[in-house]
């Protein structure tokens, strides 16, 4: 992820959620034809800091308000549940 990007949820959802948020990111990430600029910022990491692009922020911002509601659906779906019960 990015430095400085705020992610109050964290990466609460188990690895079922980490699989979906990183499909998402390969899906958008090919269909915004920024694959090659992904891999190169990811080769970037540790020899200096990357510089942030418009796109990719789009893209980890949009993942992440996946995974924001994946948890939302599932919070709503064990009420529902429980108050079956």
């Amino acid at each position: 992820m990015f430095a400085g990007t705020y992610r109050p949820l964290g990466d609460k959802g188990g690895p079922e959620v980490d699989r979906a948020e990183r499909a998402v990111i390969a899906a958008l990430l090919k269909h915004n034809n920024v694959v090659e600029e992904a891999l190169l910022m990811s080769q970037m990491v540790g020899k200096m800091e990357p510089k942030q692009t418009k796109s990719l922020q789009h893209i980890w911002d949009k993942a992440y308000k996946m995974r924001v509601w994946i948890l939302e659906q599932s919070q709503k779906s064990k009420l529902i549940t429980e108050g079956e019960k």
